[in-house]
């Protein structure tokens, strides 16, 4: 009987633990969740048609609309980089969205140089494969350290779009990089016209970056592992 006692409070005492183990387990996922719906319910209840971000959002809204019944207008293959032209440059500021248009299509029109340099070769994979890598980690590294980081993050999205692109389709790759050029030309037009037409703010002029900063031996070999991985 004594043993059968000792076995019962035995078998309590490892359901105690485990319901205490359990309890820990999903402590933090509860708090999430209980986060979650603290930060939903407080976005539900900011919802306006008429509120600065609603306002703000509406103009967003209209620039991509427009760029994309334009794009099909003009026969642009993918009016869709059009509207993430606009809904990436459009900064609510003149003079940020205007910055920020320059970069993407410098870093868009680098990019499209790069790659067809590298296409000069033909199909040439291990070549093609070499060289779009050590552009991606040159871009990876470029915008860490300079002032201009949009523009080579933007040359290093490009470069592989375009040479894997044309590896495996029979388009040739000027052709491509001039119709993604006007595509995100014609973005980044409309998403400065609609901030300069509508926009009334305008932040204060930071101090300037430095245009590169020291080398950082570190970053260096994160951006060969992204160029690797590319």
């Amino acid at each position: 009987m004594a043993g059968r006692d000792s076995i019962e409070r035995e078998l309590e005492d490892l359901e105690e633990a485990a319901l205490e183990g359990a309890v820990e387990l999903l402590e933090e996922p509860l708090r999430a969740v209980e986060r979650f719906e603290v930060n939903a319910w407080a976005d539900l209840r900011a919802f306006t048609l008429w509120g600065e971000r609603a306002l703000i959002a509406g103009r967003v809204t209209l620039g991509i609309i427009a760029a994309v019944l334009l794009a099909h207008w003009l026969g642009l293959e993918m009016p869709v980089w059009a509207a993430i032209s606009v809904l990436r440059v459009f900064q609510n500021d003149k003079n940020a969205t205007l910055q920020r248009g320059l970069e993407r299509i410098a870093g868009t029109v680098a990019g499209g140089v790069i790659a067809y340099a590298i296409m000069l070769d033909g199909k040439n994979a291990p070549l093609v494969y070499l060289a779009t890598g050590l552009a991606c980690a040159l871009a990876v590294y470029a915008q860490a350290v300079s002032r201009y980081s949009y523009a080579f993050i933007l040359m290093g999205f490009t470069v592989p779009l375009m040479t894997y692109h044309t590896m495996v389709s029979d388009e040739p790759v000027l052709r491509t990089i001039l119709m993604r050029g006007a595509e995100v030309c014609l973005g980044v037009a409309i998403a400065t016209a609609v901030d300069i037409l509508t926009s009334k703010r305008q932040a204060a002029k930071k101090p300037p970056k430095p245009l590169f900063g020291p080398v950082d031996p570190a970053f260096i070999g994160h951006a060969l592992t992204v160029g690797i991985a590319v």
